[in-house]
């Protein structure tokens, strides 16, 4: 029996590179010719992989994991990337407030509601 190995996320960004690269050629080109779209950077794999990281973040995923799924091997590198997609905070960090104090004074109510009576 072997041993178990740790991941080398450079072997897999390196192998990820080159499977994109076939994709590119075998599958991907053909199928945007035979869709009728010129086939430019615009619309090639770089720009799916683009499209595949901006629908994550939009969806809430986080920069480390979409790092791994892209196989960079620094977060910060992926942050610097894709920090301009990621949706603004503003309105999350007023819910995310909003919520607290809601869940405080409704704590309150209850403490008074079924609390000490003084």
């Amino acid at each position: 029996m072997g041993t178990a190995t740790s991941f080398q996320p450079a072997v897999r960004a390196s192998h990820l590179r080159c499977h994109l690269s076939v994709q590119q050629t075998q599958s991907w080109r053909p199928a945007v010719v035979a869709a009728g779209i010129t086939p430019t950077r615009a619309t090639g794999m770089h720009a799916l992989r683009h499209f595949y990281a901006s629908s994550l973040l939009d969806a809430g995923e986080s920069i480390k994991a979409l790092a791994s799924y892209l196989g960079h091997a620094d977060p910060g590198f992926t942050l610097r990337v894709y920090t301009h997609l990621m949706p603004a905070s503003e309105e999350r960090t007023r819910n995310a407030i909003d919520d607290l104090f809601s869940t405080l004074a409704g704590s309150t109510a209850a403490n008074r509601t079924y609390g000490d009576t003084a």
